[in-house]
């Protein structure tokens, strides 16, 4: 087993009530399957708040990040496995200006 950490902002934060997650995982798992995970023990309103139900796959206005790394700078996205003591974090992006 692989333990894994899962840091929750803004509205996830408040829908998960921590803010830091740690859980164990098998080797092997995806950022995309520990995603499914959450969706099915935090339910239907976690769901809302990540995913796109039009276009599928996390909202435009999030951003996964692993270790500090956003998931769009590895080639396997949100399908690269997690390792031990990994950080996935779930950020809001913002937009200023």
């Amino acid at each position: 087993m692989l333990r894994i950490a899962i840091k929750p902002f803004f509205r996830i934060k408040e829908i998960i009530g921590k803010a830091l997650l740690e859980m164990e995982v098998t080797e092997g798992t995806t950022v995309n399957e520990l995603l499914i995970h959450l969706i099915e023990a935090y339910g239907p309103e976690f769901e809302r708040e990540l995913v796109d139900s039009e276009k599928g796959g996390i909202k435009s206005s999030y951003a996964i990040l692993i270790n500090g790394k956003i998931s769009t700078q590895f080639p396997e996205g949100l399908h690269i496995s997690v390792k031990d003591s990994d950080i996935i974090s779930i950020m809001i992006i913002s937009a200023g200006g």
